[in-house]
């Protein structure tokens, strides 16, 4: 086992916990987010529990090695694999060759008491568009998302304040090691933004890349901010609303971007027009914009690093909006729905337009800042960012 890499804890839990699940089991997301790191990690796991070293095989197309160039030849080669004796089957890059799923269920069926674990990268151009782990009577799928301030924490010891500065400016791209300087990590993490955005144009050929990387730079340079179909369109070259929602689709399919549903508290908690959108960390502290690589506002980074954070913890936050704004994030349901604003400080916080609407909230309020928590704000649960992020009570 590679000592240099982070172990990623919530993930391995979930995998081992899933053992007695006889689905496929499915670890997908973007390129460079590290699927192949964690299966390689899952192995360790399993022997390390007890499991025989010869009852587990692994079967990796990753880089593009073995890539069985039809269907049939794939079933072949992944059936010859299972031989007698095997329990688990670890298949890395799985998607890279042809009709991967039918082929994945078909090995399923075949081997009933072999658990299988794959490895899809979203962004690829052999992408299915009927991915496997949305089917849920056979498969379960894991998303996998960039290092949280916790795993960075492992990577990159020391004062917590220092780190997350660190942080904040280079983002979780996983594909780090601790021996790594501050400038490598910078590198690579730009590297690995555009290693992502070239895939997901190269997808499919029937596109506008000028279009399409337009409405991309537009929304990773309004993370956080409310969104209309029409400003989307107006900042763009597309012309119409079917081949916005056609790139919109593509954005978020492939991880790269999240769409959060937007509610506007202000009319009744009705369905907002706007949108509101976040980065799976391919931003590293920068924005993409026409003019070249740009600062990103401090608030557009701590609520795209917030909802990284809920959705690694299992929520699936939607966006409150009113006067125009972000008022914040809404987990839970019922009785048990919890607002969660972002602010760099409380003192410039309370004079913004939406402040107002989250203070006469009546559901129960937490406030993350970047400084302390102080008692006059008690009644809002005011919270450190910092904090929150290495303690998983909301």
């Amino acid at each position: 086992m590679d000592n240099r890499t982070v172990l990623r804890g919530r993930y391995l839990g979930k995998l081992m916990d899933l053992t007695a699940d006889s689905r496929i089991k499915v670890i997908y997301g973007p390129t460079c987010i590290g699927k192949t790191v964690l299966l390689r990690q899952f192995r360790y796991e399993l022997v390390k529990s007890g499991v025989p070293d010869t009852t587990i095989v692994t079967v990796s197309f990753d880089r593009g090695y073995n890539i069985a160039e039809t269907p049939e030849a794939y079933l072949n080669l992944l059936t010859s694999a299972c031989r007698p004796g095997t329990r688990y089957l670890l298949v890395d890059s799985a998607h890279l060759s042809p009709g991967y799923s039918d082929v994945i269920a078909a090995v399923h069926r075949k081997f009933e008491s072999v658990g299988i674990y794959i490895t899809v990268c979203t962004n690829s151009i052999s992408h299915s568009s009927d991915p496997l782990w949305e089917k849920e009577d056979i498969a379960v799928g894991i998303p996998l998302y960039p290092f949280t301030f916790r795993e960075y924490l492992a990577l990159r010891p020391g004062d917590r304040n220092a780190a997350f500065s660190e942080f904040m400016r280079i983002g979780g791209v996983p594909l780090m090691y601790k021996d790594l300087g501050a400038e490598d990590l910078s590198i690579l993490s730009q590297s690995y933004a555009h290693l992502v955005l070239n895939m997901l144009i190269m997808r499919e050929s029937k596109i506008n890349p000028t279009a399409m990387g337009e409405l991309l730079f537009y929304i990773i340079a309004h993370t956080g901010l409310p969104l209309t179909m029409k400003e989307l369109i107006a900042h763009s070259s597309i012309v119409d609303n079917r081949t916005l929602e056609k790139y919109l689709e593509r954005f978020t399919s492939s991880g790269v971007l999240y769409c959060c549903d937007g509610y506007q508290m202000d009319r009744g908690m009705k369905p907002s027009a706007k949108s509101v959108f976040f980065s799976n960390d391919i931003m590293s502290g920068t924005v993409f914009t026409p003019r070249g690589i740009q600062p990103a506002p401090a608030i557009s980074l701590l609520y795209n690093l917030v909802y990284i954070e809920l959705r690694v913890r299992g929520y699936k936050p939607s966006i409150l909006i009113a006067k125009g704004g972000v008022v914040g994030f809404c987990v839970g349901e019922g009785g048990d729905r919890v607002i969660i604003r972002v602010a760099e400080s409380v003192d410039y916080d309370r004079t913004t337009p939406t402040f107002s609407t989250y203070r006469s909230s009546l559901q129960r309020k937490v406030l993350l800042t970047l400084d302390q928590p102080r008692p006059d704000y008690s009644r809002y649960c005011q919270r450190n960012i910092v904090e929150f992020l290495l303690d998983d009570r909301l």
